[in-house]
């Protein structure tokens, strides 16, 4: 008999993308034709969340949807991915968010997004589901939703204990840091540069006296194709990227946050965590689209055992 599944909440954003495959990225005031235009379901939010159902997690979502045809063929998504969406409000009048995403033929992107029916996220609505929040193992955070929101989910955390992994994307400068604990922060350099300064960002040592004024217990640094930091109060790990030749790279973050979050919540120790994401991001690049991309957990499984 398999062991139960550990419960992750993820409070987070829903979109559905439109992504351009395009010969190279276009530059300001320039037109790029597009070779082919597809519809997907996206979202960081929505996005870590099937990760981490596919990594093996139970997973609630909070959020917003609007009460177009996109809000209701998202509900049957994360259905059939065996998502809990009890806690997903749609709103009348409002339109599901939405991401217009290019892709060129080196794997490399831009995206602009439209938060719709994600922007009324309101903190009541975290209040009213606050003991589907206490029941987690973990709590999982982006900031495609609007900052109040993401606050009172972790003033709910804080006060119930549940351990909180957020990923601070897409970053802004205007996060009260320190008034509520985190347990891992998962960030990109850029994101890093932006909260610690480049400078503190040179020293292990700097970095991880950060933790302690930010109130982070962990900070995982992605690097891309390099490896990825994984830095503690007492110690700091580099692990390896897990090498493949990148198609798109659109969802590897979030991947890496999905991924991460189960094996946290499975209570896998700190290199194994950070071993089993590296590993699912860059096999999540092997194929277009995000949430298609996702690998399972026999996926990652099988990729790791025939590196050995």
């Amino acid at each position: 008999m398999s062991p139960p599944k550990p419960h992750i909440t993820v409070v987070g954003s829903l979109n559905i993308d439109w992504i351009a495959r395009v010969p190279k990225l276009p530059k300001p005031g320039q037109t790029i034709a597009s070779t082919s235009l597809i519809q997907r379901f996206g979202g960081k939010g929505a996005n870590q969340a099937i990760a981490a159902s596919r990594q093996g997690a139970q997973i609630s979502m909070i959020g917003c949807i609007g009460d177009d045809p996109s809000g209701i063929a998202y509900l049957n998504h994360l259905g059939n991915h065996h998502i809990h969406h009890e806690a997903i409000l749609t709103l009348s009048k409002k339109f599901t968010g939405s991401a217009m995403i290019a892709v060129d033929d080196s794997a490399e992107n831009q995206i602009i997004v439209n938060a719709g029916a994600n922007a009324h996220l309101k903190p009541q609505h975290l209040r009213q589901h606050e003991t589907l929040i206490a029941q987690s193992r973990a709590l999982l955070l982006q900031w495609e939703v609007p900052q109040p929101a993401i606050v009172e989910s972790l003033r709910l955390a804080e006060k119930h204990r549940v351990p909180v992994i957020m990923n601070p994307s897409p970053w802004h400068d205007q996060f009260p840091w320190g008034k509520h604990p985190i347990h891992t922060l998962v960030v990109n350099q850029h994101e890093a540069a932006a909260l610690f300064g480049p400078k503190t960002l040179k020293q292990i040592s700097s970095l991880q006296k950060a933790l302690a004024t930010h109130r982070i217990n962990r900070l995982i640094i992605t690097r891309g194709a390099n490896s990825t930091l994984g830095i503690t109060p007492e110690a700091h790990i580099e692990m390896p990227a897990f090498p493949v030749d990148p198609l798109d790279t659109v969802g590897a973050g979030d991947t890496f946050a999905g991924t991460y979050a189960t094996c946290f919540a499975q209570r896998l120790d700190f290199p194994i965590c950070l071993q089993h994401a590296n590993t699912a991001a860059a096999l999540a690049t092997l194929k277009p689209g995000a949430q298609e991309a996702i690998p399972t957990h026999a996926q990652v499984t099988k990729a790791l055992s025939q590196r050995k």
